[in-house]
């Protein structure tokens, strides 16, 4: 004959209460693990895809700024530009322009001869947009609004050597205080250009990245030392001459 506790035991049927819950909880415990970890792999690919974007447009406004910028001065005639014996005058006029001359600024000018078109380009940054000059005078947006709030924006020239001309003739005026006897000779500068723009995700702020970018201008700088404008060099009868007569 079957005792109570053998009888309790052949009726019982499925799981008790406590097994129940117990079941339930480490399945709860599993789905909540498996959630946790989906949506840590979302957010990180969502991450990864505005870092992508982000770098790709950086690196897009970066090259279009530092190609243009390299341009600075191309001319189609350039021989107008070179000295000659018997012809002393250069056209220099501001083809070779560029602002700032030197030190860092958020927005800089340049010309170059593109056409018929010579400028002035430039770029500039403008409620977290950097913008590019056209040749008409109008501006066109470079960066994506709607993705990338652009902070930072520096251009920063560098007068990285400079190079003494000679010339045929002395100066025709004694030298000011403090200068060499050819101070009236014309000078070649080599300029390089550093462009750094820094921004953060529209849609996370806390996705930031920076690009920096280095480039030297072809087109060397021929500066006159003798202008009508030196307050220094005022009267001299050598102004706006490469070299004295």
């Amino acid at each position: 004959m079957l005792t109570g506790q053998h009888k309790l035991r052949a009726s019982q049927r499925g799981l008790s209460l406590v097994e129940m819950m117990v079941g339930i909880t480490v399945g709860l415990l599993v789905v909540a693990a498996a959630t946790l970890m989906v949506t840590t792999q979302l957010g990180d690919n969502r991450r990864l895809l505005l870092e992508t974007q982000m770098q790709q447009d950086l690196r897009a406004t970066a090259d279009i700024i530092t190609r243009d910028l390299r341009r600075g001065g191309a001319t189609r005639r350039p021989e107008v530009r070179v000295w000659r014996e018997g012809e002393p005058e250069i056209l220099q006029g501001n083809f070779l322009f560029i602002s700032p001359t030197s030190g860092s600024t958020s927005s800089v000018a340049f010309n170059y001869q593109r056409g018929e078109a010579i400028g002035p380009y430039g770029f500039d940054l403008l409620n977290g947009v950097v913008r590019t000059r056209l040749a008409g005078g109008g501006w066109q947006e470079l960066t994506d609004r709607n993705v990338m709030t652009v902070d930072e924006f520096t251009v920063t020239v560098i007068p990285s050597t400079t190079i003494r001309l000679p010339c045929p003739n002395a100066c025709s005026l004694p030298p000011p205080v403090g200068l060499s006897a050819d101070y009236c000779w014309p000078e070649l500068i080599v300029r390089n250009v550093t462009v750094r723009i820094s921004g953060f995700a529209v849609s996370d702020p806390s996705v930031r990245r920076t690009i920096e970018s280095e480039t030297r201008l072809r087109n060397d700088f021929v500066r006159f030392n003798q202008p009508n404008s030196d307050p220094l060099l005022a009267g001299n009868p050598d102004a706006n001459m490469a070299c004295p007569q």
